[in-house]
């Protein structure tokens, strides 16, 4: 994985990818820990599972109102 845009705030990493055409195949959870963990070293962010998704949101609006409230100084 490259990263060319801006830094992201999170990454997401889902549960499962389409193998063919409407049939997929599910990560194990061993694998998807080891990945995250990969990411997280390599790019230095947030790297959260599909169903931790609500914590995404959460820095999602932290970082919204970090940005706002920023902008307002200006």
């Amino acid at each position: 994985m490259r990263i060319y845009s801006k830094r992201p705030i999170s990454l997401l990493l889902p549960d499962k990818i389409e193998s063919s055409y409407g049939q997929y195949e599910t990560y194990p959870y061993e694998r998807r820990i080891a990945r995250k963990v990969e990411l997280q070293q390599k790019f230095l962010i947030h790297v959260d599972l599909i169903e931790e998704a609500a914590d995404v949101m959460n820095l999602l609006l932290e970082a919204e109102n970090a940005s706002s409230i920023a902008g307002r100084g200006k």
